[in-house]
């Protein structure tokens, strides 16, 4: 036998004696002090059990509600840590785009430094150029200056050669300034 059973035995039979010495009309005033302390026991036990079960309930309702309250903190600690990695994780992409950033711009500037110098260098020889046709033109004026004036000769020979040789320069020029042109 359990232990309950044995103290539900021990009241039962505390209970029979009692009433047994209060029905007993030989029962001595001992008798009935005793019957009075038992009943009183017994009372007592029946109302300390009644509050242990009311103690009972509520405690019952107290880790009901607080494993309520911890399975929401196990779920609100839960999506904290999803927050948090997901935060890490967005730190982690902000650093990457950042630095891609970082890195574009100055591939960005780096070309924008080489475009300049080219233009620099194109601008010297666009400048060169135009120098160049300017000298060219002069040249060609030079030409047709000195077969406008050519005097005549009493070499006719000699005179025509001369006249070609200028128109010869003159069209080696002339089409050298159309090439810069078309260029």
């Amino acid at each position: 036998m359990n232990n309950k059973t044995n103290i539900e035995e021990d009241i039962k039979i505390l209970e029979d004696y009692s009433y047994a010495l209060a029905t007993i009309s030989s029962a001595t005033e001992k008798d009935i002090r005793l019957s009075k302390a038992i009943e009183n026991i017994l009372e007592d036990r029946e109302r300390l059990e009644k509050e242990n079960e009311k103690l009972n309930t509520e405690i019952a309702k107290h880790v009901y509600f607080e494993n309520i309250q911890m399975k929401e903190l196990n779920a609100e600690n839960n999506r904290c840590a999803m927050f948090a990695i997901k935060n890490n994780e967005l730190e982690k992409s902000n650093v990457k785009l950042k630095t891609e950033l970082e890195n574009k711009r100055r591939e960005y500037q780096e070309t924008y430094k080489d475009t300049r110098e080219e233009l620099k260098e194109l601008q010297v020889k666009a400048n060169k150029y135009d120098s160049l046709v300017e000298k060219i033109k002069r040249k060609i004026e030079i030409h047709k200056d000195y077969l406008f004036n050519l005097s005549n000769t009493n070499n006719l020979a000699l005179d025509a050669h001369f006249r070609e040789k200028e128109r010869y320069a003159i069209s080696i020029l002339q089409e050298l300034l159309d090439t810069k042109k078309e260029n």
